[in-house]
């Protein structure tokens, strides 16, 4: 089962073991979307969910600048390889 994590300032959900494979949601979806495909994939994969953008910054200030998402979830990567 994937768990809610927090790590390094970003939330994140997290299960099994193996090759990453991160899974995005959609702007109006939620992690919890990907629950029933995650719980299957973590037999073979480490999987990982992050919160997107969305709900860390306001709708307004991502859409008027999309490189802040491009940005944060770059910098999300990163520090997950490194963990």
């Amino acid at each position: 089962m994937v768990k809610v994590v927090e790590e390094n300032g970003y939330q994140f959900m997290d299960g099994g073991k193996g090759e990453n494979l991160v899974l995005l949601h959609g702007m109006l979806g939620a992690v919890s979307n990907w629950q029933i495909e995650a719980d299957q994939f973590i037999a073979e994969y480490r999987t990982v969910i992050p919160v997107l953008i969305i709900y860390i910054v306001p709708v307004k200030q991502v859409m008027e600048h999309p490189e802040i998402f491009n940005d944060i979830l770059n910098e999300w990567l990163k520090n997950s390889r490194e963990a």
